[in-house]
C-alpha cells in the first residue's frame, strides 16, 4: 500500500470511530434534520409569509416570490451552518479535554493531521445529511423546483462545511474555554444571518453595512442558494475560505498534540 493510501486510511479510521455516537441518537439527528427545518419553514415562511404577501407594500421578495419560496433556500444555509456549530465544536471539546479521545488517538501511527482532515471530513458528511432532510422539507412544502433545491443544497453544503472549518480552528484553539457553542450562536451566528438577507432582501440593508456583509460566508452562501449572480465570486469565496479553515485547522491540531 502506498504511502497516500495509508494517509487516507488513516483519516478514514478517524471518521469510522466518530461515527459509533451518532449510532444511538437517530432520532435526534431526524428531529434536528427534517422536523426542525419544518417546523421553522411553516412558521416564518407561512406565519411571517402570510403577512407580508398580504402586504401591497412589501417589496423586494424575489420579484413577486411568495415569502415561503423566497425564504426556504436561505433557510437551506442557515441550517447547515447552526449545524456546523455543535458538529464541529462540540467533538473537539470532547476529544481534547473531555474523554480526551484525540490524545489516545495521536500515540496510534494516526497524525494530528489525519485527525484534523477526518474530523473536517465527517462533520462535511454531517452537514450534507441534514442538509438532504431539509431539502425534502424544502421539496415537500414549497413551489420550488427540483433543480433549484438541489442546487440550494449544494450552495448550503459548501458554506456549511467552509463556516464549520473555521470553527474547528477556534475550537482548538480555546479547548479550555467553556461555552463556545453558546457565545458563537448568540455573538457569530445572529448576527451573521440577520447580514446575510436570509430573512429580507440585504437591498434594505443600510448602505455602510454592504461591504460588512459583504466579507460574511453566510452571505455568499445564501445569495449563491437563491442564484442571485455573481455565482464564481460566492462559490471562489466559500472554496476559499473552506481551504483556509482546513490548513488552520491542521496546524492547530499539529500544534495542539505535538506540544
Amino acid at each position: 500500500m502506498s504511502g497516500g493510501a495509508v494517509w487516507c486510511r488513516g483519516v478514514y479510521v478517524v471518521m469510522e470511530g466518530a461515527a459509533p455516537r451518532y449510532r444511538g441518537n437517530w432520532r435526534t439527528c431526524l428531529v434536528s434534520g427534517f422536523v426542525q427545518p419544518t417546523l421553522l419553514l411553516l412558521a416564518l415562511g407561512l406565519g411571517v409569509g402570510g403577512l407580508i404577501n398580504g402586504n401591497p407594500q412589501a417589496r423586494g421578495f424575489g420579484d413577486g416570490l411568495p415569502y415561503l419560496d423566497y425564504l426556504a433556500p436561505a433557510m437551506l444555509v442557515v441550517g447547515a451552518v447552526q449545524t456546523a456549530v455543535g458538529e464541529a465544536i462540540h467533538p473537539v471539546m470532547t476529544g481534547l479535554n473531555g474523554e480526551r479521545t484525540y490524545h489516545t488517538t495521536v500515540a496510534t501511527p494516526i497524525t494530528p493531521a489525519q485527525l484534523a482532515v477526518g474530523h473536517v471530513l465527517w462533520v462535511g458528511a454531517r452537514i450534507a445529511v441534514t442538509t438532504l432532510c431539509t431539502c425534502v422539507a424544502v421539496l415537500a412544502l414549497t413551489d420550488v423546483p427540483a433543480g433549484p433545491a438541489l442546487v440550494a443544497a449544494f450552495a448550503a453544503f459548501l458554506c456549511g462545511t467552509a463556516f464549520a472549518t473555521a470553527l474547528s480552528a477556534l475550537a482548538v484553539m480555546t479547548a479550555e474555554g467553556t461555552g463556545l457553542i453558546t457565545v458563537v450562536t448568540r455573538v457569530v451566528i445572529l448576527p451573521m444571518v440577520l447580514l446575510s438577507g436570509a430573512f429580507f432582501p440585504s437591498t434594505l440593508l443600510p448602505d455602510w453595512v454592504h461591504p460588512i456583509a459583504w466579507l460574511l460566508p453566510v452571505r455568499h452562501g445564501v445569495e449563491l442558494a437563491r442564484g442571485d449572480g455573481g455565482v464564481l465570486t460566492h462559490l471562489g469565496y466559500l472554496l476559499a475560505f473552506l481551504a483556509a479553515g482546513t490548513v488552520l485547522t491542521v496546524h492547530h491540531f499539529r500544534r495542539r498534540l505535538t506540544t
